[in-house]
C-alpha cells in the first residue's frame, strides 16, 4: 500500500518481491488491528464499517426498548456503542468532517435511545440531557491522553521517541510550562511531507494544562501501578448474593435487574467504598462451571457486551495456546485476551498436589511464557523482574529447544528469561550492542534468568 492524501496516486507496482522471493500484494484498503486503512488515510472504509456496525446495535436497541428501564439503557449504550466509537479514534479523528459527521449521526441514535428524545431535539441539548461530551472532544481528550501519557514514559516506546519536550529558555518572562519540539515534516522519496501531529497539538493547548510541574499521578499511584493491576477475574458472585447460595451448581443473582442486589450490590461491590475502581472485570468463571441453560456460543446478543476474553489453560495440551490465542487475535484483534486461570493436578489422572513434580513447574514457565502474566508460585519468580509493555522480541541466529523472552526495564537494565525443556543441556551465547557477548548455559530442565545493565 502507498500513501498519499493529496497527490494523484502513483501507479501501482507490478509486483513486489521480497528478500526471500516472495510476492507482496498491492492493496488499496488493509484492515490493521482493527483499523481500515486506506491508501489516501481519508478512513472511509473504516467509518462506513463503524457505522453500519453501530446502526445495528442501535436499531436492536430500538426494537427491544419497551425491556429495558432508563437506567439499563444508559449502561447498554455505555457498554455497546460508546467502545465502539472510541476504539482508534485517535487514529481516525483525522478524517474529513463529512465522514466524521456520519458517525456523529449514529452517536445522537444512541443517545435518543436512552433519553426517549424527539428527532428534532439539537444535539447540545441531547448531550446535556446524558451529561456526555460530543465525538469531537473525546476524540481530542483521548488524543490529548496519549501524548500525555508519551510525555510521561507511559505510552510504548515508539511513541514516546516521537516527543521531545524542549530545553527551558530561563528568563525573567519565561512563561514557565512545557512545549514540544515541532518535528520537521520532510522525506526523501513520497511527494507528500507527514510530521507527528502531537507536538503542535500539545502547544495549542491552554497555558494551564502545561505547567512546568507535571500534573501528574502522585508517587503512591505511581508505585502501585507498577505492583497492582485495574482488572480483576471474578470466579463466582458471593453466595450470599445467588438464588441457590452455591459456589458451582446452577443459580443467579437475586432481584430483578437494576435492582439492589444488581446494581447496588454486585456492580458496586468491588472497593468503590474505598475509591478503588477496575477498568475491567470479568462476568464470572467458564461457563461449565454454573451449568448456564441459556448459554449458546453462537448468540450475538452476547458479545455486545464483551470487550476482552478471559482464558483458561486447561486444553492447550490438545489445542496450543500459540494457534487458539493467535487465531482469535487475528479474527477480532479489537479484543483484549488475559490469561485469568491455570493450575496443574486438575485432570482426574492427575489430581491433587505433587511437591516434587519439576514437570508441573516447566508446565508453568511455558504457559507464562506464552501467555505472561497468568500468576503462578514458584515459578513465577523468574518473572518478578520484567514490568508489563516492555517486551522486545529475541532472535535466534540457528534452530534451538530453548525457549525465551526479554524485557527492557525502565531502569534500563535488560531481562532475559531462559527455559530448557529438553533432557539435554544447551550451550548458548546473547549478544546484546551495548554490552557485547554472554556466554552461558542452560542445564537440561531447567529454567533461568539473566540480568544486565547497559549503561
Amino acid at each position: 500500500m502507498l500513501f498519499n492524501r493529496s497527490l494523484p496516486a502513483p501507479a501501482c507496482p507490478t509486483s513486489i518481491t521480497t528478500l526471500d522471493g516472495s510476492d507482496l500484494e498491492y492493496v488499496d484498503v488493509y484492515k490493521y488491528l482493527g483499523v481500515w486503512l486506506d491508501c489516501k488515510l481519508s478512513f472511509q472504509t473504516h467509518i462506513k464499517h463503524l457505522q453500519s456496525k453501530i446502526k445495528s446495535r442501535v436499531g436492536f436497541l430500538f426494537r427491544n426498548k419497551a425491556s429495558f428501564t432508563q437506567a439499563a439503557k444508559l449502561t447498554l449504550v455505555k457498554l455497546t456503542i460508546l467502545p465502539i466509537l472510541d476504539f482508534g479514534d485517535v487514529i481516525y479523528k483525522m478524517a474529513s468532517n463529512t465522514l466524521l459527521s456520519k458517525l456523529d449521526a449514529v452517536y445522537h441514535s444512541a443517545i435518543r435511545f436512552v433519553t426517549k428524545a424527539p428527532y428534532t431535539t439539537h444535539h447540545c441539548d441531547l448531550y446535556a440531557l446524558v451529561g456526555w461530551p460530543s465525538l469531537h472532544i473525546r476524540r481530542q481528550t483521548h488524543w490529548l491522553q496519549v501524548i500525555y501519557k508519551s510525555m510521561l514514559g507511559k505510552a510504548p516506546p515508539y511513541l514516546s521517541s516521537l516527543v521531545t519536550m524542549a530545553t527551558p529558555i530561563r528568563s525573567t518572562r519565561s512563561s514557565r510550562c512545557i512545549s514540544l519540539i515541532i518535528p520537521k515534516a520532510n522525506t526523501s522519496f513520497g511527494r507528500l511531507s507527514f510530521q507527528y501531529s502531537a507536538a503542535c497539538d500539545w502547544n495549542e493547548l491552554q497555558k494551564s494544562l502545561k505547567l512546568e510541574t507535571f500534573i501528574s499521578l502522585t508517587n503512591f499511584k505511581h508505585q502501585l501501578s507498577e505492583q497492582l493491576t485495574d482488572r480483576c477475574s471474578c470466579t463466582y458472585v458471593p453466595t450470599w448474593l445467588q438464588t441457590n447460595s452455591g459456589l458451582s451448581s446452577k443459580g443467579s443473582l437475586k432481584g430483578q435487574p437494576g435492582g439492589k442486589e444488581h446494581t447496588l450490590t454486585w456492580t458496586k461491590y468491588y472497593y468503590a467504598k474505598y475509591n478503588l475502581s477496575f477498568w475491567a472485570v470479568t462476568t464470572g468463571n467458564e461457563p461449565s462451571a454454573g451449568q448456564m441453560t441459556n448459554y449458546r456460543p453462537h448468540l450475538t446478543l452476547y458479545y455486545m457486551y464483551i470487550h476482552g476474553v478471559g482464558v483458561h489453560w486447561y486444553l492447550d495440551t490438545l489445542v496450543p495456546a500459540e494457534l487458539s490465542l493467535g487465531t482469535t487475535h487475528q479474527l477480532y484483534p479489537e479484543y483484549y485476551l488475559f490469561g485469568t486461570e491455570a493450575c496443574a493436578g486438575w485432570s482426574p489422572s492427575d489430581r491433587g498436589v505433587r511437591l516434587d513434580s519439576w514437570e508441573r513447574a516447566e508446565q508453568y514457565a511455558h504457559s507464562i511464557i506464552q501467555v505472561l502474566y497468568c500468576p503462578m508460585f514458584y515459578s513465577m519468580a523468574h518473572f518478578r523482574y520484567c514490568p508489563m509493555g516492555l517486551r522486545v522480541g529475541v532472535s535466534f541466529s540457528q534452530e534451538t529447544k530453548l525457549e525465551s523472552s526479554a524485557f527492557i526495564r525502565p531502569d534500563g537494565s535488560v531481562v532475559l528469561t531462559i527455559l530448557n525443556r529438553s533432557s539435554s543441556e544447551v550451550q548458548f551465547e546473547v549478544y546484546d550492542p551495548a554490552v557485547g557477548f554472554i556466554s552461558s548455559s542452560a542445564p537440561a530442565h531447567s529454567l533461568l534468568t539473566l540480568a544486565w545493565n547497559t549503561l
